[in-house]
């Protein structure tokens, strides 16, 4: 039987990597950073959460609807993933914020 190699995907968002500025995307991935977190989990009908030293802690943010969800994640996200988010209801992927979240 023949095993077959999972699909690598590059996400390249539109923005070039970035998460646009003033995004409240932007403010969530700089609380991951502060946190030393691994990991931000958005799950619709909950709190962000952050995964940190393999333990997930939940914002003390208000619960995101799943429209809240997309409207954050659209803009960084290639359309493509936005229909698979519709489609399948989850993505699993990585975006960087630009050195001018931190003051450098």
């Amino acid at each position: 039987m023949r095993r077959t190699r999972p699909e690598l995907v590059d996400v390249q968002p539109q923005t070039g990597g970035l998460v646009p500025e003033g995004n409240d995307l932007e403010r969530l991935l700089i609380e991951v950073a502060q946190r030393g977190a691994s990991d931000l989990l958005l799950v619709a009908g909950a709190p962000p959460m952050f995964r940190v030293g393999g333990l997930l802690t939940r914002s003390e943010s208000a619960p995101l609807a799943g429209e809240e969800i997309l409207h954050l994640l659209t803009p960084s996200i290639p359309g493509r993933w936005t229909e698979r988010l519709n489609q399948e209801g989850a993505l699993d992927f990585s975006l960087r914020l630009a050195a001018r979240c931190f003051g450098r």
